[in-house]
């Protein structure tokens, strides 16, 4: 997903090893990927390192003593998190962040009113595209819901419980959807024969658009499902996980709900996609939500050019 969207966007990058499958697997890319992070860096000389927690950058950035800026959102990536924060100088989270990191860490804690979605999906940066419903054959007044389906690759997938991925399970589930709303699937693998029809097809970086023009989103990405929240669009996080983000986008301004048991999921879509008013109403939420936070790209911008590593 991340190479065509940085060929999309004509972007210059470097690359690690792929993803692993299995934790074995990932222990054993640690040390590769320390030593390519180590070989980048030493190249380029860069005088901050900004991103997400990645154990080999903040290994790599104490043997060259380069400043390193994370912002963190994900509390259940406990493995990721031990390897990286302990060598990482600064760490921003977002203000319903719920994991408690000792002392030692907590001190370099930055809490952030903003989430990282509104680094690319806040009204000041982005407009939805509605063509993409001509690119796709949907009516200007149609309803769609996208069910959004993950490889459960993560070191922090393991153990975790969302929408059924079995063709005699996920198609009921589909077909009840379709009863109120065209319905596409958008999934990190090969979907079985009878499902790949609905998926949507459409190039990575313009999803973003899509997500605009949803009536409802119901999946097992998190991120995604934060997207919609930045966009005013309802969303179902079905899994057993807790996310401190979704929690705070769901108690505070009411735009989505985390549900565990995907039955009871199906239940709140169809109930949802039945409200009058709704898209109206959830654009008022968001309007709320963007009331308390801040413009993420400007603070970001603002802490690169008078980055201080002391």
């Amino acid at each position: 997903m991340i190479r065509p969207l940085l060929d999309a966007y004509g972007l210059d990058y470097l690359e690690m090893l792929p993803n692993q499958r299995g934790l074995l697997r990932k222990a054993l890319g640690v040390p590769i990927n320390d030593i390519l992070a180590l070989r980048y860096i030493t190249r380029f000389r860069p005088d901050l390192i900004i991103g997400r927690a990645a154990p080999y950058i903040a290994h790599a950035r104490v043997l060259t003593r380069t400043p390193y800026v994370i912002y963190e959102d994900t509390e259940v990536a406990t493995i990721n998190l031990m390897l990286s924060l302990p060598f990482t100088p600064r760490i921003l989270v977002h203000t319903g962040y719920q994991l408690r990191l000792g002392p030692l860490i907590e001190r370099k804690v930055v809490r952030v009113a903003a989430y990282k979605e509104l680094a690319y999906l806040h009204p000041n940066w982005f407009t939805p595209d509605p063509s993409i419903r001509d690119d796709l054959g949907i009516g200007c007044d149609e309803s769609v819901v996208m069910i959004r389906l993950s490889a459960r690759d993560s070191s922090h997938d393991y153990g975790v419980q969302g929408l059924p991925h079995a063709k005699r399970n996920l198609l009921p589930f589909v077909r009840r959807l379709e009863e109120h709303a065209r319905a596409l699937i958008t999934a990190e693998f090969k979907l079985p024969p009878g499902l790949e029809e609905y998926r949507a097809t459409i190039e990575p970086h313009r999803i973003h658009d899509l997500l605009a023009q949803l009536s409802l989103y119901i999946g097992e990405g998190s991120t995604m499902a934060a997207e919609c929240g930045a966009l005013g669009i309802p969303w179902i996080f079905v899994s057993n996980q807790v996310r401190g983000q979704l929690d705070e986008m769901e108690r505070r301004y009411g735009l989505g709900f985390r549900i565990g048991d995907r039955n009871a999921a199906v239940e709140r879509a169809l109930e949802i996609l039945q409200r009058p008013d709704l898209l109206a109403e959830w654009q008022r939420r968001r309007r709320r939500m963007l009331s308390e936070k801040i413009d993420f790209v400007r603070y970001l911008v603002d802490l690169v050019v008078s980055y201080d590593a002391a």
